[in-house]
């Protein structure tokens, strides 16, 4: 009982949870006017909802505080999107940008600038896509909601390709996987404290995609998981030659 007492005085003297014993103390006055009849039952009436509001209240800001905290750990921002949230204005500024992804269609068609661009001011752009002679290709298919069609994923991977070997070069790099991960990252700044990880998880025929943004201030352990995980993929791929690679005598196996 005194260590209960002591808690609440504590308690009291910093602040915390001062809404929580403001609605007990409301609470006993409550019932001890009701209980003894010093009020009427109108009053007891307001006064039993105003005690009630003051519980919700508290209720509301301990959720709040408890998904604060659990974001604060984390280090996580969370959505669903069709397409990468990756913002081009964070990419034009980026000193290091490394990206993989199935076919990397809708970077490839989008971005060609800013990599061009990150690589002419002696950045570093690394791009990982899966290689369209690889049955890996076949395996992504399946995961698709609309098509399930190898065939068309070798074209996506084909066009990706030609637009890039426009900006190959030695600050820009691809490499083709014989292999599909189950994430597409983008990691940008990964040697700077401002950097981010924008880690997106392919569903099975889901119709969004999940985007986790992280940050390596708040969690630094994931953050560098994934830098390691790109660096693991970047291992196991071949690197693409486009003068040595005829695009148009890939196949995929069936």
């Amino acid at each position: 009982m005194n260590n209960r007492i002591s808690k609440a005085w504590n308690d009291t003297k910093t602040g915390e949870n001062i809404d929580a014993y403001l609605t007990l103390v409301a609470a006993i006055v409550v019932s001890l006017l009701g209980l003894f009849g010093i009020v009427d039952i109108e009053k007891i009436t307001s006064l039993t909802l105003g005690v009630l509001a003051l519980l919700a209240y508290s209720s509301l800001k301990n959720r709040h505080q408890a998904t604060d905290y659990i974001k604060s750990q984390l280090g996580l921002h969370f959505l669903f999107s069709n397409s990468s949230p990756v913002q081009e204005e964070r990419l034009r500024i980026a000193k290091t940008i490394s990206h993989n992804g199935i076919t990397l269609v809708g970077s490839s068609n989008a971005l060609l600038d800013v990599f061009k661009d990150c690589a002419a001011r002696g950045g570093e752009v690394k791009l990982v896509v899966i290689d369209p002679a690889n049955v890996a290709l076949d395996v992504a298919a399946q995961r698709f909601s609309k098509y399930q069609d190898a065939k068309r994923l070798k074209r996506e991977v084909q066009h990706s390709l030609d637009n890039l070997k426009s900006i190959l070069g030695q600050n820009c790099k691809v490499r083709l996987l014989r292999a599909m991960a189950p994430f597409s990252l983008w990691i940008i700044d990964e040697d700077d404290n401002q950097g981010e990880i924008w880690l997106g998880l392919y569903p099975f025929r889901g119709k969004t995609e999940p985007w986790l943004k992280i940050l390596p201030g708040s969690n630094k352990k994931m953050f560098d998981f994934l830098v390691e995980q790109f660096k693991l993929l970047w291992e196991a791929s071949s690197a693409y030659n486009a003068e040595s690679i005829n695009l148009d005598h890939i196949g995929v196996p069936n």
